[in-house]
């Protein structure tokens, strides 16, 4: 088996959208069922190759193989992920997409009070408490850093780096870029209008009165994991669980210095890298201006 490609995240940044309209090439295979496998970053990752190769067992023969686990650009896994993946596929190929840090912290903070619950994570339900219990969420924002870890593995001519904003406004703009860096034919029909997966507006959090009885050992439910895809079903009908919506959520002057207190100028330097000013991130750009 030869990997050819990663969409290795950031997380939080388009990759499952990016990851769907990718795989609508012929000449492209991605798996359907694991979109992330994460298998790099297991422990014991030498012991499933079988496992991992099975993902590809239904691609063309003459297709590009590849896959879109995030944890390769995440703080905590990615050098040791990274140093894996090139021992084994030394001419793979990396897809990093990245987005305003804002948008990203609040997008993680919404999958985290969504998802989190099934990894024993009940979220504060303001940003700053956010930021303060789970630190990882400002690491893996920390795109400059995250980026030199690439760039220690790996020569620049074989990772591409993409931005959300780019892609929401130019769809076929961004596929062509990404067909032209793994060498496959231009295809001016793939990718659907408006097909943005994973939003962050239709994730659903716990009322508290939800968190009261998850926490209340008489409840009946504090025995209980229940998964997040089954809460989502039947809690918004009771008003235990509800969607965020659309609704802005609330920085904290202290939440805002966190972020960036913890960023310093890393932004501006990933973002002048690839010839864009700071104004390319409009929101970050306004918590400079104040700070």
């Amino acid at each position: 088996m030869k990997l050819h490609f990663v969409v290795a995240g950031f997380s939080k940044c388009g990759t499952t959208t990016l990851c769907s309209m990718m795989a609508e090439h012929p000449k492209l295979f991605m798996p359907t069922r694991f979109k992330e496998p994460r298998f790099f970053d297991k422990k014991d990752y030498s012991l499933h190759w079988d496992w991992y190769q099975s993902l590809f067992y239904t691609a063309p023969a003459d297709a590009l193989l590849g896959e879109g686990s995030v944890s390769f650009a995440e703080a905590e896994f990615a050098d040791l992920s990274l140093k894996r993946l090139v021992k084994h596929f030394p001419k793979v190929k990396i897809i990093l997409i990245a987005r305003d840090p804002m948008d990203r912290i609040e997008s993680s903070y919404r999958e985290m009070h969504n998802s989190g619950t099934d990894w024993g994570v009940h979220c504060p339900y303001n940003i700053e408490d956010a930021l303060v219990k789970f630190p990882n969420m400002l690491r893996d924002t920390m795109y400059k850093e995250i980026f030199e870890t690439f760039k220690k593995y790996l020569p620049l001519q074989q990772i591409l780096v993409l931005f959300l904003e780019d892609l929401k406004a130019n769809e076929k703009e961004v596929l062509d870029q990404c067909f032209n860096f793994l060498g496959v034919p231009f295809m001016s029909t793939v990718g659907i209008k408006k097909k943005h997966l994973n939003e962050g507006t239709k994730k659903y959090y716990d009322t508290p009165k939800l968190r009261e009885l998850k926490f209340n050992p008489n409840s009946g439910m504090a025995d209980h994991n229940i998964p997040a895809k089954v809460l989502n079903q039947f809690m918004p009908q009771l008003n235990l669980r509800k969607p965020f919506g659309k609704e802005k959520l609330e920085w904290s002057p202290k939440a805002c210095k966190l972020l960036v207190d913890a960023l310093g100028g890393g932004p501006e330097i990933f973002l002048n890298q690839f010839q864009k000013d700071i104004s390319f991130w409009p929101r970050y750009a306004s918590l400079l201006n104040e700070s």
